[in-house]
């Protein structure tokens, strides 16, 4: 990560664990029976996220921070997706855009940034069963090399292909060979830690594949990640708009302002290696959010993760939710 502060926010969003080194054992993930976004029958769960990108190399406070980039984020999760497997199937598409202003690197203004992303797994076992990803990477001036590429993996098929671009848009393909065995995707780990054991003062290992990081390695390899959870809750303001989800309104005895805080669990997703980047901060939701009979739980509320230079904080990346909805449009 460290590295990749010359770089595009997206290679930071999507690559979080290239620069990893593999486990040597298996942990054994402590996941909730019943997950976290499931209500009744097949659920449906639609998170929308204003995406922010800070120049922080002033400070992290709000008055020393300059905002360089602003995007949206969107998460769909959608229950039994048809397949051809007997089990039942979970699908999670994520779509990602960011544009850089002029208070962005004169390379990076005026440039848009996007990646999109689907996963699917078995919705008992959470296995993945298949991944794709799509980097869409404005081209800087003066930049030799395309950062854009694009994933398709079949875990059950034990094939995964890799798509890269040269200079002049000229496609290239690689494919690698996916050993037997039971992975979780990269593309799903907010999810994967969601519905781990979180409560307060917890942690809790799972494994997690990486495939541009397999592809640059050349073998298909897990990475052990934790999930840790601080032992106090913080509080979240986000909008008046969640009091429809069942958010209880809070009045300033001082101000008489009203408000509607979300209580969350302050936790840390991780690698545990020797070479790695910081961690993803993510505040889950302590309570859960209504909307008529259905009732989901652990709700990324915020969202964000760091790059260094210097040993110092210059960039910080957020994810704050502006919206959700249970029920299919």
């Amino acid at each position: 990560m460290k590295k990749a502060i010359s770089k595009s926010a997206a290679v930071l969003s999507c690559a979080a664990a290239i620069m990893l080194t593999a486990c040597t054992s298996t942990p054994t993930p402590s996941f909730d029976t019943n997950r976290p976004w499931h209500d009744v029958g097949d659920s449906y769960e639609r998170l929308e996220y204003e995406i922010s990108i800070y120049n922080t190399e002033k400070g992290l406070g709000e008055d020393k921070r300059v905002t360089i980039a602003k995007g949206k984020a969107t998460f769909t999760l959608t229950e039994n997706v048809p397949t051809d497997d007997v089990a039942r199937h979970t699908g999670l598409d994520l779509t990602w855009t960011v544009t850089y202003n002029d208070e962005a690197d004169e390379k990076d203004r005026g440039l848009t940034d996007n990646i999109r992303s689907y996963v699917e797994w078995q919705t008992d076992s959470l296995v993945t069963s298949k991944a794709y990803k799509k980097v869409g990477l404005a081209r800087r001036e003066g930049e030799e090399k395309n950062l854009s590429y694009e994933i398709d993996a079949d875990y059950f098929a034990k094939k995964a292909t890799r798509t890269t671009f040269d200079k002049d848009g000229e496609s290239k393909q690689k494919t690698l060979s996916i050993p037997s065995g039971q992975y979780y995707d990269n593309e799903m780990m907010f999810y994967l830690a969601r519905t781990s054991s979180i409560a307060v003062n917890t942690a809790y290992p799972f494994f997690m594949t990486n495939l541009f990081d397999c592809f640059e390695t050349g073998k298909v390899s897990a990475y052990t990640m934790y999930v840790s959870t601080e032992a106090n809750k913080i509080t979240e303001h986000i909008g008046d708009w969640v009091k429809d989800f069942g958010i209880e309104k809070v009045t300033s005895d001082v101000t008489g302002e009203e408000y509607y805080p979300v209580s969350c669990y302050n936790s840390s997703i991780s690698i545990n290696a020797d070479r790695h980047g910081p961690p993803y901060v993510v505040s889950y939701a302590a309570v859960p959010f209504k909307s008529g009979e259905k009732e989901h739980n652990k709700i990324p509320v915020r969202i964000h993760y760091d790059s260094y230079r210097s040993g110092a904080v210059a960039r910080r990346t957020e994810y704050v939710l502006t919206g959700c909805s249970f029920d299919k449009e």
